[in-house]
């Protein structure tokens, strides 16, 4: 073993220099030997070094040192999670930035560490006490990532829409051990599969009815790629994501912004047509219809165009596509007007991509016999049959079951007048709001 030890220019903020110092280790798996405080809110420092540790000594790590990288890592912004499975992973040798900075480490010392926002995307029961239970959407504040010394907990607070705390408090699992939990179950998933197809004894009918469990039916029309969507993922679920990233069932990092700009609006309504129509008719200074493009195109071009983000939707009528382009959205904005869009619900997050964040109004309906019995002598004067509003009554349940997470608000159908005036109270009330926005975890 052999250390070297040099320094590099002062921090304006810290008490000391910042020194480097480099460690060749006897052999991969050797730990380095110390315990540490802090987390992404606060910075990492070393609380206590083992003497028997190769780190240890006057030219070594000492207690109130913070580690600002670690091999090539910035440490500065990492979770206290995050700096352990890094400290632990295996290397030949070991080069690190460090500062002594006893203030600021008696300062943090017995702070929460972390500090960062999730959405959860299930639903959890406390089993036990300390525990907390949350439901799939809420918003919880992570305080700490190793409570109590051990992985695979964290620390968090229920919140409200504003991240303010609620008196609900515990500890829940950590990200990467539902992770572990998930891909343990694809794992026993596929096994059993495996036992299914070698087995003589397995029946025609038990393979096909497993395999309809697990298969997810594609479809490029509009209406059948939202109901297709995998979005009901628990940890109590026979089905198991079959999808590469499934962070999507866990949590997702956010964080909570200003929006300056004239948000456009989504309406998820039965009958948004005849509703964006009265809007834009008695408020046309405020409120801009999202006019679609015709495209003369192949489906690999307009797909392009959903993936580099030209388009947030397109559909088929006819011989040609029509698609809602990015850029008369940012046009209707840039108006200070808010564009009113008749789009799919997966096009709120094409719009996410785009650093653009809709209002999503959704209307609920009570049954399909109010939707029949709806009409408005200039937005809609003929009523639905009764085929048409059975199949959008059910089309909207389904969309109100799996993008609930992504509505700013829901509005009780009724007649277009009811709706209209609640559509606009929505508008006026989420245009002044923060809004949450996904960041990376």
């Amino acid at each position: 073993m052999t250390l070297s030890l040099f320094f590099v220019g002062a921090s304006d903020t810290a008490c000391e220099a910042a020194r480097v110092l480099s460690f060749k280790k006897s052999s991969p798996n050797l730990s380095l030997g110390i315990s540490t405080i802090g987390g992404n809110a606060v910075g990492i420092f070393v609380h206590e070094v083992q003497p028997q540790s190769f780190a240890f000594g006057h030219d070594g790590l000492h207690c109130c040192d913070q580690i600002l990288e670690y091999n090539g890592v910035d440490f500065r912004k990492l979770t206290a999670e995050e700096a352990s499975l890094e400290l632990t992973k295996p290397c030949p040798s070991v080069r690190m930035l460090v500062q002594y900075n006893p203030a600021r480490y008696k300062k943090v010392y017995n702070q929460p560490g972390d500090h960062f926002y999730v959405r959860v995307h299930f639903d959890h029961t406390a089993d036990n006490h300390g525990e907390l239970s949350f439901k799939k959407n809420d918003i919880l504040l992570v305080e700490s990532t190793i409570h109590d010394g051990k992985l695979g907990h964290w620390f968090a607070w229920l919140v409200d829409d504003e991240g303010r705390k609620t008196q609900k408090c515990g500890t829940i699992p950590s990200k990467e051990r539902l992770e572990d939990d998930f891909n343990l179950k694809r794992s026993q998933s596929e096994n059993e599969f495996e036992d299914l197809k070698g087995s003589r004894r397995g029946s025609g009918n038990v393979r096909r009815s497993f395999l309809q469990r697990r298969k997810h039916k594609r479809n490029n029309s509009k209406d059948s790629r939202e109901f297709n969507s995998f979005s009901d993922a628990s940890l109590n679920s026979d089905s198991v994501p079959q999808l590469d990233d499934i962070s999507v069932y866990t949590y997702t990092k956010i964080e909570r912004m200003e929006c300056k700009k004239i948000r456009p609006v989504i309406l998820l309504a039965p009958l948004s047509d005849p509703l964006i129509k009265k809007l834009v008719s008695e408020s046309p200074d405020i409120y801009l219809a999202c006019q679609p493009a015709v495209m003369q195109a192949s489906v690999q071009v307009m797909e392009q165009g959903l993936a580099d983000g030209t388009y947030i939707d397109y559909w088929q009528e006819d011989d040609h596509f029509v698609c809602i382009r990015v850029t008369s959205i940012h046009e209707i904005s840039d108006k200070g007007m808010h564009s009113l869009l008749n789009g799919s619900p997966s096009s709120i997050e094409r719009l996410h991509r785009q650093h653009i964040y809709p209002i999503v109004i959704f209307a609920r309906h009570k049954s399909v016999k109010q939707l029949r019995e709806l009409r408005d002598p200039q937005f809609l004067p003929e009523r639905l049959n009764a085929k048409a509003a059975k199949d959008i009554f059910e089309k909207f349940q389904k969309f109100e079951k799996d993008y609930n997470h992504q509505f700013s608000a829901v509005i009780q159908g009724g007649n277009i007048a009811e709706m209209h005036q609640q559509i606009k109270t929505v508008i006026s009330s989420e245009q002044k709001k923060g809004i949450w926005v996904p960041s990376v975890l």
